[in-house]
Formats: C-alpha cells, structure tokens, sequence
C-alpha cells in the first residue's frame, strides 16, 4: 500500500511560475440550427474544413464554455495546492496584483503577481485542443520583477530553496528563456542541494529554433549537479525537440530516454493519451492511461498530469508510483474538470 502522508505533504514546500493566462474555452461551430449547434470533432475535421477555404474568406462562430485561470503555473499550482502541498505561485496573474479570476486556488497557494496576465483562446475538440495566445510585452528585468513579488532578493532566495520547483511555460513566452536562465544562474546552480526537485515543462517548443533548444537542455542538465531534475513532455514535444536537436528516435517515445542520458537529466516523463513513460537511471518505466474519448475538459490535461506527478515527488515515491500519480490526476481532471482531491489522488494511488 502506497503511503500517502497528509500531514508530511503539507509540510512540503513548492515554487511554481512563471506564466499565467486567463483561459477562454471555445468550441468551433460546424452546422447550427435554430435550436441546436454541431460541433466540429476533431482537430482535423476543424482542420480540413479550413483547408478548403484556401483563397477564399470564411467565418467561425464559436461557442465559449468558461472563462478561467488558465496557464500552466496557475493550473499545476492550484492541483498541487489542492493534493495538499503548500504551494508559492509566482506569476502573471495582475498588473496591480492577482485579478479575481484567479481567487478560486486553494487557500494554501499563494499569489504572488509580477505582471499582467496574457490570454488564451482555446479551441476545444475531442482528440486535443488548439491554443491561440496574443503576445504581450515583456517586463524590463523578468527576474528583478518575480524578485519584487516574492517580497525581495531574501524572500526570493527563500522561495527558491523551496522542496520542489516548478518553472513551466518556456515555449509560449518569450522572455521565459531569459528569466530561467537568470533564476538559475542566481538561486538554483549555487549550492549543491540534490534532496530537492527542479521541474520543468517546456511546453510547445515549435517556434523555438535549435539552438536555443539547445542551449535550454544544456541549463537544465547544468542545473541537475544542484538539484535532481525532472523534465514532463507529451509525446508532440518530446518529438520536437529530438528533431530539432537531430537525435534519430524510430520511436518518437524513446526521446524521453535519449534526452536524459544526453543531457544529463534525471527524469525524464513523457504522456501520451494511452500510456505514460519514465526514463530515470537508464530504466524505463510506463503506465498505462484511462483514456476518455469525450473529455469534460482536455485544456490544463498536461499540467494536472504535472501536479500529480510533482505531488509524488514530494511524496517521495517510486517511479511507478509516480507515474500513477501523474495518471489518476490527470484522468480526474479530463472527466471532471477540475484538480483531483487528496483522498481521491491516494484511492488511485493504492488500486491493484
């Protein structure tokens, strides 16, 4: 039986940022009626039809389901807070501090703005989702204005040596290369501390070109002789950035184990919508998912998978274990919208 210890996780201390959103959920319209409305399926029906407008003009009336705090660091902090770690977040929530949108995290997270939100208009199908994201600004100085959030250099330092931390979101903004690289250079690749977790999600890496890809992968292997690292990619990133890095895989899945021996990462988490990998001291671990073919949400999928996951850790679980964890939290999300509770997160952990 696995040992979920309420009291040790609310004991265990975690930093997660940088970005944050507010997340409008929209489904595209195929055919209405005067009663009812037909959605398209799948991202390549949604796909195929724009396709055929190829010189021509068209338009999509939508459907918006919610408005809500959206970005992977709100998300992933407001699960990990509700599995019961006490949870920092630092992030875009409010140019004058966190906008109401994101009143809603749970009373052990922690809110702490450093700018104004970006938004995101998610187009919601059955088999994914398609994220569209104005670019906004960029702060000065990134670092010095989460130094300023956190209530100064002292304070950051403090919040930086916290049991695990989480910096997620380096595909979508821009200056998020920047500002990891900074934080690391001044509170992470300082002292030796293995017993803690660095995490990372990079998120899409597409617009990113390979050397910057590079040079990323480079900082958090250089950040693994301070910290135990752990990198979560979906299968699409994990192939990404082995093309653009020309690692060969025949199997996009084996990525993951690549990537941890090349660059020296410790783990190495790779989900699918059928099965989730671990790559960890050249083993290989998998766990099958509960897919749900009519998700109740599928925006913020990967970051519950993340929370759950970093609740492990913090847990101090096996690699199975983990991975379970990863799973059930983000399997209670797509069918209910919403993070996974302690009692439930343990009840997963411990079925055979």
């Amino acid at each position: 039986m696995v040992n979920c210890n309420k009291d040790f996780l609310r004991n265990r201390r975690a930093l997660v940022g940088f970005d944050g959103y507010i997340d409008r959920i929209l489904r595209p319209i195929a055919q209405t009626t005067e009663e009812t409305a037909a959605y398209f399926d799948t991202i390549g029906d949604f796909g195929n039809f724009l396709a055929g407008k190829t010189g021509k003009s068209c338009a999509i009336q939508l459907d918006s389901l919610e408005e809500r705090r959206g970005g992977n660091a709100p998300i992933l902090a407001g699960t990990l807070a509700g599995i019961g770690a006490q949870v920092t977040l630092c992030g875009m929530l409010g140019r004058s501090g966190p906008l109401a949108v994101f009143d809603d995290l749970p009373e052990n997270c922690a809110r702490r703005s450093y700018a104004a939100p970006w938004e995101t208009l998610a187009l919601e199908f059955l088999d994914g989702k398609v994220m569209l994201a104005p670019r906004q600004p960029a702060p000065e100085n990134p670092l010095a204005a989460v130094e300023q959030a956190l209530g100064g250099e002292a304070a950051a330092g403090e919040a930086f040596g916290a049991d695990l931390v989480a910096m997620v979101n380096w595909g979508e903004i821009d200056f998020m290369h920047s500002l990891w690289r900074a934080a690391a250079q001044k509170y992470i690749c300082t002292v030796p501390q293995r017993e803690k977790q660095l995490f990372f999600d990079l998120a899409d890496p597409a617009r990113h070109p390979a050397a910057r890809v590079n040079e990323l992968m480079e900082l958090i292997g250089a950040c693994g002789r301070y910290r135990t690292t752990v990198l979560s990619v979906n299968l699409n990133e994990a192939q990404l950035i082995a093309e653009k890095l020309g690692i060969s895989c025949p199997d996009p899945r084996e990525a993951g184990g690549v990537l941890a021996e090349q660059f020296g990462i410790d783990q190495v988490a790779v989900h699918t919508l059928h099965e989730s990998l671990l790559f960890e001291n050249g083993r290989q671990y998998a766990a099958p998912t509960s897919f749900v073919p009519k998700p109740k949400i599928s925006t913020g999928a990967g970051d519950n998978f993340n929370a759950g996951y970093c609740a492990a850790l913090l847990l101090g679980l096996s690699p199975d274990e983990r991975l379970r964890a990863a799973n059930a939290s983000a399997n209670y999300y797509v069918r209910n919208a919403r993070g996974i509770p302690f009692e439930t997160f343990c009840a997963a952990l411990n079925q055979t």
